[in-house]
């Protein structure tokens, strides 16, 4: 039985898993590193994906009156 050792004076404290620690150390994790190829990449793919989603609407707001 291991102990936590951020908490110190709790000896009942069983560690969780290293696996699901938390959902916002995970993202952090799996987020690409500042300034990278993939990141800018994704990036480019997020917008590119809004601007035809909006050109999209567009077309059928004017190409189907």
């Amino acid at each position: 039985m291991t102990t936590n050792p951020q908490s110190p004076f709790d000896p009942f404290h069983i560690d969780p898993p290293r696996r699901e620690e938390s959902w916002l150390v995970n993202y952090e994790a799996l987020r690409p590193k500042q300034g990278s190829l993939y990141r800018g990449l994704t990036r480019f793919v997020i917008a590119a994906a809004v601007a035809g989603g909006i050109a999209g609407l567009g077309w059928f707001w004017f190409a189907i009156p």
